[in-house]
């Protein structure tokens, strides 16, 4: 069976999924990995068994034996070695969010020519729910769509601060908080199980940052926010609301939902929730309502991990395209660009 020798830059936490799936992988040899600090690049190698070790960017990149690239650094370290990476005739996987800012994702586009380059942000389209909530819209059995609503709020909690890393929530190191880390997923999400073929027009938003009680314990320099709350219209007259909190007042909610004129989809993307992960809820002829249970259990946690390197291997291997494109992470860019500018202006932005 053919392979494709993936190296991974950066050995921290998330580096793991993609270490252990590509490790599981019979379509893929892990032969490097690299990081500034000694200590995670042996530890990371001695588990996974790979045979070399780098300490940065630059020797991996230069590997010969490295076919394609997986980019596990913070936000504001992917860009150069991405581009580094395609002129060198490797293909590259980068960590949510792709870049810093959409004109990052586009010089990655030019850089990329026919390798493939592809985002993690499509990683809970790995999950079971994505795929038949993709073909229910794709039969039309909606109707007309009219409102797309993602609301994941997790409360305030007593979490060990201390350890959470520097560029998490902020601005310079990560681009922004919560709606760069996670709001980009939400995006793909919506937009991918539409087949990206809703066109962005307008995004009106607001952003928080976290309570008193939380800021002194955050890292220094921590001056992202930890809510957004966003509106977003587009061309074909449907709308999404995306509400993204943690560190929050109110008690946990996490629902996707999706609805047109003669029926809806409901999500709950958490995997092992004792929630149905996916309602079909649909005006019947006689007026009356029908819900229906579609999918129960939706996939687990290792779904949404490992999917996205295992795509990436596949997509190089197929000679198609990966679940997110990076045409399609500059859209997610662009459409999160656009929350931070609104958020600062207190007007929409026109796309």
């Amino acid at each position: 069976m053919p392979k494709v020798n993936v190296g991974i830059i950066g050995c921290g936490a998330t580096a793991q999924f993609h270490a252990r799936a590509a490790a599981r992988s019979p379509r893929i040899n892990l032969v490097a990995v690299s990081d500034v600090k000694t200590d995670p690049a042996r530890q990371m190698a001695n588990t996974y068994k790979v045979p070399k070790v780098y300490h940065n960017d630059d020797e991996l990149l230069d590997d010969p034996e490295v076919q394609a690239v997986v980019l596990a650094v913070p936000t504001h370290l992917r860009a150069a070695p991405a581009l580094k990476a395609f002129g060198a005739g490797k293909h590259v996987l980068t960590e949510k969010p792709v870049g810093m800012n959409a004109a990052e994702v586009q010089k990655m586009i030019a850089a990329r020519g026919r390798l493939v380059g592809a985002s993690c942000t499509s990683r809970n389209r790995f999950l079971r729910q994505a795929t038949v909530a993709a073909e229910i819209l794709a039969s039309g059995k909606l109707g007309h769509l009219r409102r797309m609503r993602v609301t994941c709020i997790w409360p305030a909690t007593r979490p060990t601060l201390e350890k959470e890393p520097v560029w998490r929530l902020s601005k310079k190191l990560n681009g922004g908080g919560i709606m760069a880390n996670w709001g980009c997923c939400d995006l793909d999400f919506m937009l991918g199980i539409n087949a990206w073929k809703l066109k962005p027009k307008a995004v009106l938003a607001a952003t928080y940052g976290p309570p008193a009680p939380f800021i002194k314990r955050l890292p220094k320099g921590s001056d992202a926010e930890t809510h957004v709350a966003a509106f977003i219209t587009f061309q074909e007259g449907i709308s999404m609301t995306l509400e993204r909190a943690e560190m929050n007042s109110s008690g946990k909610i996490s629902t996707w939902e999706i609805a047109g004129e003669m029926a809806s989809l409901r999500m709950e993307m958490n995997p092992g929730s004792h929630n149905p992960d996916l309602l079909l809820e649909e005006i019947l002829a006689d007026g009356s309502r029908r819900t229906q249970v579609l999918v129960k259990d939706g996939g687990s946690m290792e779904d949404i991990h490992s999917g996205p390197v295992i795509d990436f291997a596949n997509a190089i291997l197929d000679n198609r395209p990966p679940k997110t494109t990076l045409e399609q992470a500059l859209i997610i860019s662009q459409l999160t660009d656009a929350v931070y500018s609104s958020a600062q202006t207190g007007l929409p932005v026109v796309l």
